[in-house]
């Protein structure tokens, strides 16, 4: 039986990565690979147009969801921290007062976190009390 996927033409940077996220974690750079390649089908299939059964890729719009959730959030804290998030060009223009400057003690961060990890949390405990 032929595989259905190629491996060959993987950038290095792309094994570099891997390889850092392999002693990091201790994963296998197999299991690296693999969940680099779950996650990023998670995120292209957003881009499809949902079903008739109202589904996305197969998917039920709420589950992937939270597997996006769990998948980008760390990745979205980085780029709010950074001052890369693409909203916080909308956040500014309606409160007129800028993107908020990231604190020297680092709270505005914290916070942010905090706020992601008791949405995931309240999030979870709705799915699972009902």
């Amino acid at each position: 039986m032929r595989d259905r996927f190629s491996l060959r033409n993987i950038p290095k940077e792309a094994e570099q990565l891997a390889e850092v996220i392999h002693r990091q974690t201790n994963l296998s750079e197999s299991d690296v690979c693999r969940l680099a390649l779950v996650s990023g089908m998670l995120v292209e299939v957003v881009r499809l147009l949902p079903e008739q059964d109202g589904t996305v890729g197969g998917l039920q719009i709420a589950y992937l969801a939270k597997a996006l959730r769990r998948v980008l959030g760390p990745a979205i804290d980085l780029l709010w921290e950074q001052g890369e998030h693409p909203y916080q060009i909308l956040l500014s223009r309606s409160n007129g007062a800028g993107v908020p400057p990231l604190l020297d003690d680092g709270t505005q961060v914290v916070r942010c976190r905090l706020l992601n990890e008791h949405i995931a949390n309240t999030s979870h405990t709705l799915t699972h009390s009902q």
